[in-house]
């Protein structure tokens, strides 16, 4: 269920989800996106397949996915930090999808990190979509043209084609083991210039790669510490 606490008349807003997924990219992109736009908090999407969890911020208690506006730009955004059970997907994608149904959202746009990043592939960018008319306005992207699709943003999009809602998903290569800001990055970039809007990635960017050569001097300590020999006394 859809709760929204503000008084506002959407008009065919632009509908932006982002979940938790391979290196949390989903979340990172939506988050980042939700601070530069200023959006404002409106609401909340309630589950009842979600088990008791919520977020906790300086104390406070928060709900699991939470809504944020953006009037001038008409974007709205549904963010979640937490993991989500799969068995809560399709709760979600009906109620994100007839929502956008109510408020006649122009689109729905997906935002997701896949997994098997390498050096090599540090900007690889690819979009799926549930219209094959979508296709004309997306020729600066990499279609990713096969393969077998799960998780949460594919339950949005099919549930989106079955009422008629044009939806895409951007999607960038991102680390498995920690939070992959830079692939965040790399979505937003390919987002804003899909849809016209210039978003200074520079903050995001260097606080990805400052964290991330923490990650990998921490995970190269540990390997070279898994690889010592065990002292054999005696």
């Amino acid at each position: 269920m859809i709760v929204i606490n503000e008084k506002i008349k959407f008009q065919n807003p632009l509908i932006v989800t982002g979940f938790h997924s391979f290196g949390s990219v989903g979340t990172l992109a939506a988050q980042y996106l939700r601070d530069r736009l200023n959006a404002m908090e409106i609401g909340f999407l309630e589950v009842k397949s979600i088990p008791s969890a919520a977020l906790l911020v300086k104390g406070e208690i928060l709900y699991p996915i939470r809504i944020f506006y953006d009037k001038r730009g008409k974007i709205l955004i549904f963010e979640s930090e937490i993991p989500l059970p799969s068995e809560c997907g399709k709760e979600i994608a009906e109620d994100i999808a007839h929502f956008a149904a109510k408020v006649r959202a122009k689109q729905v746009v997906c935002l997701e990190g896949l997994a098997g990043k390498d050096k090599s592939e540090d900007e690889e960018v690819y979009v799926i979509f549930n219209d094959r008319s979508l296709a004309k306005n997306l020729k600066d992207l990499k279609i990713l043209e096969t393969g077998i699709m799960f998780g949460l943003s594919t339950e949005i999009m099919l549930k989106c084609k079955s009422l008629s809602i044009p939806s895409i998903c951007i999607m960038a290569k991102a680390h498995r083991e920690f939070p992959d800001g830079k692939a965040a990055a790399n979505v937003l970039k390919a987002f804003g210039k899909l849809y016209h809007l210039k978003i200074d990635l520079a903050p995001l960017i260097r606080e990805s790669e400052l964290f991330e050569r923490k990650m990998l001097e921490l995970l190269r300590k540990a390997e070279e510490i898994g690889e010592r020999p065990e002292k054999i006394y005696g």
